[in-house]
């Protein structure tokens, strides 16, 4: 059998749009018009892109317990370039080819520009952990997220089960139970039942 690889599509495109990439109950990604793409590839099948523009997270990691709110929202405005796995057929039709003109506006002098910056991001997280057969296909979807610590943030997310990692913070909800880790407290409840741990210092 034929090892493919994960790879990052050398045609540059960009969004006709804003576009929502992943929305639920407990939050939502998105990407606004004219933010670049290019297509990650598993042999000649489209699984993902990596987009470079303005983008937002959002995601409600507030838990209410018994003895108040834990927690706040997550709120993110995104200016690095995003890596996308999932379903990608709704994204596809917003999709247009980028001009140079359009490089320019990003601050990319031309399409290898581009390529080397978003592969910086791409390689940390797939070359490591998603080459080749090593790791299954996801479902719903999964986003790595560059931040400062020279490490990717991760959200993978399939309907009412979420899991989400930064620097600051670890949240997994799964619909039934959720187990959450902060700067201040770290959290586990499952069918109302909670136990607060609070940080010391």
């Amino acid at each position: 059998m034929m090892q493919h690889y994960y790879e990052i599509d050398s045609n540059i495109m960009k969004t006709t749009e804003n576009m929502t990439l992943w929305k639920a109950d407990r939050g939502f990604v998105e990407v606004e018009k004219d933010s670049l793409a290019a297509s990650v590839r598993l042999g000649d099948k489209v699984k993902g892109y990596v987009f470079h523009g303005k983008a937002k997270l959002a995601l409600d990691t507030i838990i209410e317990t018994d003895h108040g709110a834990v927690g706040k929202t997550t709120n993110r405005d995104l200016t690095e370039p995003i890596l996308m796995l999932g379903e990608t057929e709704q994204i596809q039709p917003h999709l247009t080819t980028a001009t140079a003109e359009d490089l320019t506006s990003k601050n990319h002098k031309d399409q290898r520009d581009f390529l080397e910056h978003v592969e910086d991001v791409f390689h940390r997280f797939l070359r490591r952990q998603m080459r080749g057969n090593c790791w299954s296909e996801p479902h719903g979807f999964v986003f790595a997220f560059a931040n400062q610590e020279n490490r990717p943030d991760l959200l993978v997310a399939d309907h009412d089960r979420i899991v989400y990692k930064s620097r600051s913070l670890t949240y997994v909800s799964n619909g039934h139970g959720v187990i959450m880790k902060g700067p201040e407290h770290g959290l586990a409840m499952r069918h109302g039942h909670c136990c607060i741990i609070k940080e010391s210092h």
